[in-house]
C-alpha cells in the first residue's frame, strides 16, 4: 500500500471518529455563531462572547458568556479588530487568566481591572499542542479530546490548540490539525 493511500485512509479513519464523537457528545460548541446583522451598537455573538460594532467598523467585547479559567481574547471577530473591551465585560469570572498580544485592548483590560494578563509571544505553531514544533496525529487528538472536554489545556497549548485561528478550540481544529499531520493542507 503506498504511503499516499495510506495517509488518504488514516485520515478517513479520523474523520470517521470524529464525527462518532460529536455524534456521541451530549453538548458540544463547534464555533462561533454567526451573526446576520453588523450594525453599530447591536449586540452579537461569536463563540463565548457578545460585542458590538462600533461606529468607526472595530468591535467591542461586551461580555464573555463562557467558564474556562484561561482565555484568548481574540485580535479581531468576524474580520473586524477588538479596540476595546467593556466594563464589566469578564466580571464574573473568579481566577481569570487572559492571553492576547502585547498591546492590545486584552492587555489593557486585563491591566485595568487586575486580570492576570500573559502576552502571546513564542512562535506560534497552530495546531502544535505537544510543542515539538510539528503537528502530528497526537497533537489532533489532544485538541479533539479538549474540544469534547476530556482534556483540559492551558498555556501556549491552549494557544496553539486553535488551528484556523478563530480563537475558539473546537472540533474544526482537530480536522484541521488531522490534515496538517497527513500533509493535506498547506
Amino acid at each position: 500500500m503506498s504511503k499516499k493511500r495510506f495517509k488518504k485512509g488514516l485520515a478517513l479513519l479520523l474523520s470517521a471518529l470524529v464525527v462518532f464523537s460529536v455524534c456521541s457528545a451530549a453538548a458540544v460548541s463547534v464555533g462561533a455563531v454567526e451573526s446576520t446583522a453588523v450594525s453599530s451598537g447591536e449586540t452579537l455573538v461569536f463563540g463565548d462572547y457578545n460585542y458590538t460594532v462600533l461606529d468607526n467598523g472595530t468591535v467591542e467585547i461586551t461580555k464573555y458568556n463562557g467558564s474556562a479559567a484561561e482565555i484568548i481574547i481574540p485580535s479581531e471577530i468576524e474580520g473586524k479588530s477588538v479596540t476595546s473591551i467593556g466594563y464589566g465585560a469578564f466580571s464574573d469570572c473568579a481566577g481569570l487568566t487572559i492571553y492576547g498580544y502585547t498591546g492590545s485592548a486584552a492587555e489593557k483590560y486585563a491591566n485595568d481591572n487586575d486580570i492576570k494578563f500573559v502576552a502571546i509571544e513564542h512562535i506560534i505553531v497552530p495546531g502544535d499542542v505537544t510543542g515539538d514544533g510539528e503537528v502530528n496525529l497526537k497533537d489532533a487528538i489532544t485538541i479533539q479530546k479538549a474540544a469534547l472536554s476530556m482534556t483540559e489545556l492551558s498555556g501556549q497549548a491552549l494557544i496553539n490548540a486553535d488551528a484556523n485561528g478563530d480563537s475558539i478550540v473546537n472540533l474544526l481544529d482537530s480536522i484541521l490539525a488531522q490534515k496538517l499531520a497527513l500533509g493535506m493542507t498547506a
